[in-house]
């Protein structure tokens, strides 16, 4: 009988940071981001859609339908974004008090 050794995977990620917080998003876009500035140095951002209605997801301008309409994230689904800290991400949702985690990370 041959040991088949499991796949050994690193990162580079070891002296990460990240922040979070709970946003309430609504008719009005919202900046994905958790403080008042976007994190330095952020590579991605982590949104989960915590409640209903679904939220989309865009760049400046995002709306819930036209032309300018986002990426759809319903109840209890994600999106990991690759950002930097020069790339906003805005959420609009089609009702207000809508609540949504926020990870910004590096």
């Amino acid at each position: 009988m041959t040991d088949i050794a499991p796949e050994f995977e690193t990162s580079d990620y070891i002296n990460s940071d990240f922040d979070h917080k709970i946003l309430t998003v609504g008719t009005t876009q919202v900046e994905a981001k958790v403080g008042t500035n976007r994190l330095a140095r952020r590579e991605y951002v982590y949104i989960h859609n915590n409640s209903n209605p679904a939220i989309y997801i865009g760049k400046s301008g995002v709306t819930i339908a036209g032309t300018n309409k986002g990426d759809i994230l319903y109840k209890d689904q994600f999106a990991y974004i690759r950002v930097d800290d020069d790339t906003p991400v805005y959420m609009i949702a089609s009702s207000s008090n809508t609540d949504v985690f926020v990870r910004e990370g590096y």
